[in-house]
């Protein structure tokens, strides 16, 4: 059980869900996707470009540098968390989380 622990934490550590199974020829580790429901639209795909290479960025920034209104972004920003692509770490001063 000693490589268990490490692969869990690591997989913890980056909001990939695990399990394992054991049987008598050994173990096998589960690892389960996200599902994504739905096609992700440009305007949604920039934005998650645009977290990524800021977590911190907020939606009044990403609105002005895609030239989408506030209300854009925050009906993209509602879709991408109901659907599970990104998630919000703290409150207002808080950062994006993209789930892989």
């Amino acid at each position: 059980m000693g490589i268990i622990n490490p692969v869990f934490k690591e997989c913890n550590d980056n909001d990939v869900a695990l399990d394992y199974v054991i049987s008598q020829e050994g173990f096998t580790f589960i690892f389960k996707r996200h599902v994504v429901n739905g096609t992700i639209t440009d305007v949604e795909k920039i934005i998650i470009e645009l977290i990524k290479n800021d977590p911190y960025i907020s939606a009044e920034k990403i609105g002005i540098k895609i030239n989408k209104s506030s209300r854009t972004i925050q009906r993209s920003l509602a879709r991408l968390k109901e659907i599970g692509v990104i998630n919000r770490v703290g409150g207002t001063k808080g950062y994006w989380k993209v789930i892989k």
